[in-house]
């Protein structure tokens, strides 16, 4: 049920990735894909991972030939994982980061293997959220991260905004949960996998949504008592935060981060975010494949009116927030200069018809993996 809900989503079938691969690899890739592929999977495959007796309680008694069995299958998931990863970088000419094969174990596992689907779903995912990672750097996602995510915690959460930029911590924390979607701190597959319906499900930026809503969801847990001096509570500041996924995986608690997320993105619809002084765009308006329906997605334009009021609505409801890094007291990032983070909304009425989509989306990809779980039971 959930590779059929990726494929409507993502609105690919086999045919997606047909035809032959495109870009050559270097060496140095290939080499450091295998690298990563064989020390990944642990988390995703807890049964496994006992029977090799090496599960966190370290308690597991398992026979020779279990083990055996074992290792032979996390051998064989790994070197299909090692091809998705091959041929989605042979098709897409994306540049390899660390993360992806953390994205790529989640589809390739869903997909049983390297299959023509696995690889049109991981094809429509690098131009999703992971478009901006696979560039030839990582300057694009360290600008975008640093303009949006505490002008958004400023919007939604003033008081931990405020701490945060006392303790001079930058958001640089959340950029492993943007290169991965937070899987790398899931510790099953249905977990990591209940993330990527959201991934499949929602706008490209939605992922910055998400890493606001974490941190609030947990905001006890990051000020601690509050009364950290700057000069001292920097680095444990920093710690705190890099524990906020870990904690919300820990206690199952995702769902509440998706749903205060949706509730964030509906009050700032995003049209397009990124653009500083330094250029350059993050995060494109969506293709027609990113929400059901045809045509452009109805919360990434204004409603009525003809084209010049469209355009005037957009831009008296362009929402911009500044992150303020002239290097002045309680700001990030001094001699930078003053930087601009724009989220441009729909119309003023909260345009609610795109991000009612996505919530949907999202409700039905939970019910399609209830009803999975259910059948199996």
């Amino acid at each position: 049920l959930r590779v059929e809900a990726w494929r409507a989503l993502c609105d690919v079938d086999e045919s997606s990735a047909s035809g032959p691969p495109l870009h050559e690899l270097s060496p140095e890739t290939v080499s450091q894909v295998r690298r990563d592929v064989e020390r990944s999977l642990w988390n995703l495959l807890p049964e496994t991972t006992k029977r090799l007796g090496l599960d966190s309680d370290g308690t597991g008694d398992v026979s020779k030939r279990a083990r055996t069995r074992a290792k032979l299958s996390l051998k064989k998931r790994r070197e299909s994982l090692n091809a998705l990863i091959l041929s989605y970088l042979r098709h897409s000419g994306s540049h390899y980061y660390q993360g992806l094969h953390d994205v790529a174990g989640v589809v390739s596992l869903v997909h049983s293997g390297c299959t023509p689907l696995a690889l049109a779903v991981l094809l429509r995912m690098g131009q999703s959220w992971m478009s901006v990672p696979s560039r030839e750097d990582f300057n694009p996602l360290i600008t975008a991260v640093r303009h949006t995510i505490y002008p958004l915690l400023k919007k939604f959460d003033p008081p931990l905004h405020t701490y945060l930029t006392k303790m001079g911590v930058e958001p640089f924390f959340c950029i492993p949960w943007v290169l991965t979607f937070f899987t790398h701190s899931s510790k099953s597959l249905s977990s990591a996998s209940r993330l990527l319906d959201v991934a499949v499900a929602s706008h490209q930026s939605f992922v910055l949504f998400m890493c606001v809503a974490a941190v609030v969801l947990e905001r006890s847990h990051v000020m601690g008592g509050g009364q950290m001096h700057p000069d001292e509570g920097h680095a444990e500041c920093h710690r705190r935060l890099c524990e906020v996924a870990g904690r919300i995986e820990g206690g199952g608690r995702w769902q509440e981060v998706v749903e205060r997320a949706i509730g964030y993105i509906k009050k700032v619809p995003p049209m397009r975010i990124g653009k500083g002084k330094e250029g350059g765009t993050y995060w494109e308006d969506p293709g027609t494949w990113a929400v059901r329906g045809r045509g452009e997605a109805a919360w990434a334009r204004g409603r009525g009116g003809g084209r010049k009021v469209r355009k005037r609505n957009r831009r008296k409801m362009e929402l911009v927030m500044d992150e303020g890094t002239k290097g002045g007291e309680g700001n990030v990032g001094g001699g930078m200069g003053e930087t601009r983070a724009r989220i441009a909304a729909g119309n003023s009425k909260g345009n609610k018809g795109g991000t009612t989509q996505i919530a949907i989306a999202v409700a039905i990809a939970a019910v399609m993996v209830g009803a999975f779980k259910a059948f199996n039971s």
